[in-house]
């Protein structure tokens, strides 16, 4: 894909909320002060020590991620580019990172020996219109057993995001660029997956119906998709790093696309096979348009990528399968 960045190659570490063998993975979620029972986790680090931990409940999702895994702290403002996003059961997004204002996250390691990771956080998060939430919990993860033939099949869902400020002219003192406010806007996509084949450790799954939220791409509603125009190729065995090719494509009736990057390594997918995303990093990891030269970004925030503030601007993607 030309519009999108180059990711880290993943490697399979990761936990569900079953465990492997004898372990069992915890977490404890704390939302704006009341007690959240978690019904799943997974975790995964990828070949230059970039972790990600997801924890699901009853209707919402934190995504948390952040660079490394020895044990220490990461803290709003040390650069190193830890984000955390999270989704509730009406589609409604917050998000913590360095670029965000109003957000923090403090981020500690206590433990991992390469079979689990332990630890906790505590984040503010914010959505656009400038709400916030607080969100703390605390994780002990292992590695996911084995996974049957067809991984990957089932309903998934999960949010889409974009972000960036809109170049506004130059400073006539300084001669620097003026950048509009942060913008972010997100939608929810739902996608069932059918497994077609797999061959040379890359799943083939065809995808017949897709529901997107946003009424840019004339599908808010669900869309029936022709055969052949919605694919999604993942790594088999998941939690291994991805291969060229790998990626959602979807081809809509309205003529519009979602493509996700495609180059190796440039998928996060959990050994358990209930997470799939981008990695920690990631610029541009998707791509949408209507079908008529216009861009997603460029319809909700005013700009396409080479027109945005390149040290705030992303596009971020996260699915999980659907425990119904």
């Amino acid at each position: 894909m030309a519009r999108v960045s180059r990711l880290a190659v993943l490697v399979g570490l990761a936990a569900c909320g079953g465990g492997g063998g004898e372990h069992q993975s915890i977490a404890s979620i704390t939302i704006d002060g009341t007690d959240s029972a978690s019904t799943w986790q997974s975790t995964g680090v990828d070949a230059a020590g970039n972790s990600s931990v997801v924890i699901g409940g009853d209707g919402w999702q934190v995504t948390v991620r952040f660079p490394g895994t020895a044990p220490g702290n990461f803290a709003t403002g040390g650069g190193a580019g830890p984000e955390v996003l999270f989704t509730d059961a009406n589609n409604n997004t917050w998000y913590a990172s360095d670029a965000i204002a109003g957000s923090s996250y403090t981020i500690t390691i206590t433990a991992y020996d390469g079979e689990s990771l332990d630890g906790s956080f505590t984040t503010t998060v914010v959505r656009p219109d400038g709400s916030t939430k607080t969100v703390s919990g605390s994780f002990t993860l292992f590695f996911a057993g084995v996974v049957g033939s067809q991984p990957w099949e089932g309903t998934y869902f999960g949010i889409f995001r974009v972000a960036g400020q809109v170049d506004m002219g130059t400073d006539p003192n300084t001669g620097e660029t003026i950048w509009g406010p942060l913008q972010v806007a997100s939608f929810r996509v739902t996608v069932k997956l059918e497994h077609l084949a797999t061959a040379m450790g890359i799943g083939v799954y065809t995808i017949a119906h897709a529901d997107i939220s946003d009424s840019f791409f004339g599908c808010q509603l669900g869309c029936d998709l022709a055969q052949g125009a919605g694919v999604f190729n993942l790594p088999d065995p998941p939690g291994t790093p991805s291969q060229a090719g790998e990626g959602l494509v979807l081809n809509l009736p309205s003529g519009g696309t979602l493509v996700t990057a495609n180059d190796a390594g440039e998928l996060y997918t959990s050994q358990d096979a209930r997470t799939v995303g981008n990695a920690l990093g990631v610029v541009e990891s998707w791509s949408g348009d209507d079908g008529q030269a216009n861009f997603y970004e460029e319809a909700r925030l005013g700009a396409v990528f080479p027109g945005l503030n390149p040290a705030t601007s992303e596009a971020t993607w996260t699915l999980t399968r659907s425990a119904l």
